[in-house]
């Protein structure tokens, strides 16, 4: 699958820490924080579907990134993570938001795409879902996501 960012290309985002992750996602796919919400549990799911939320009148599955990208692990606590980064591919017909649980708080990202070096290492499943790093006002580093592939992995996970 292509990816719509080109070596030098710039982005802004919304940064997120997930766990011992920090990733980005470009506005257009981010959406919305949300603070306050309601988690179903989903009977027999996978321990990274965390369950689904109705945002803003929509049912939106809520993931747990880190246990999506690295199932081999323990279980993470998530009694700290107290809201969502929301989003959705807006140029797709049916409804494919997702909401994402994170900690703290978001960062406002506006940079240079930087490639990942090959031989860094990643959590297991990470690598298939980058698009690059960016750097935020302090210069922490982020992992920007492809949405689309996202979509991908959860949906593969599930069938």
């Amino acid at each position: 699958m292509s990816t719509p960012y080109h070596s030098k290309s710039t982005v802004t985002a919304q940064g997120i820490h997930c766990g011992k992750l920090r990733v980005a996602l470009a506005y257009g796919w981010a959406r919305e924080i949300v603070e306050t919400y309601a988690c179903t549990r989903v009977p027999r799911a996978p321990d990274w579907l965390l369950g689904a939320a109705s945002l803003s009148g929509v049912v939106t599955p809520v993931i747990d990134l880190e246990l999506l990208l690295d199932d081999t692990q323990a279980e993470i606590s998530t009694a700290s993570r107290r809201r969502l980064l929301v989003g959705g591919v807006t140029d797709e017909a049916a409804n494919n938001s997702l909401a994402i649980e994170f900690d703290g708080l978001p960062v406002q990202i506006a940079g240079e795409i930087e490639p990942i070096s090959t031989d860094m290492a990643l959590p297991k499943n990470l690598r298939e879902l980058l698009v690059g790093s960016v750097r935020s006002a302090n210069l922490d580093a982020f992992f920007l996501l492809d949405p689309r592939r996202l979509y991908e992995m959860v949906g593969a996970r599930l069938a």
